[in-house]
């Protein structure tokens, strides 16, 4: 079983959003949706969760991670490297994303340029 059908399960029998979930797991709902797949959609590999995602699916379920971990079981690769707490997917979560290319959508190519600059300003102040 996977760290994902274990969320997906929690969650259906909660009748928990996937919103809901990643408020109570500290996890953006992107990874949420991510893990229920288990596949990153960028590389198309099974998803890796680290021991701090485990450690929110956990909180969010109200059990201990050695729990958690018991369920899940020993086919689901784990990470022990700390998950960056600044990582780009958690910044640029979907409804980012969706704004944007609501936004984006009727753009001219020059005007798509001119935003993807103002953009990079703005992120590149962002993490000064």
């Amino acid at each position: 079983m996977t760290l994902g059908e274990v969320v997906k399960a929690y969650r259906v029998e909660r009748k928990l959003s996937m919103d809901n979930f990643a408020k109570l797991s500290g996890l953006s709902k992107g990874y949420i949706s991510m893990l229920e797949k288990n596949r990153n959609p960028r590389t198309g590999k099974p998803i890796v969760p680290s021991i701090d995602t485990y450690t929110g699916v956990a909180k969010a379920m109200n059990m201990s991670i050695e729990d958690l971990m018991r369920l899940v079981g020993s086919e689901q690769l784990v990470s022990i490297a700390p998950t960056a707490k600044d990582d780009v997917d958690d910044i640029f979560d979907e409804d980012i994303r969706m704004l944007a290319r609501n936004k984006m959508k009727d753009a001219s190519p020059e005007e798509r340029e001119k935003k993807k600059k103002q953009l990079r300003t703005i992120i590149e102040a962002m993490f000064e």
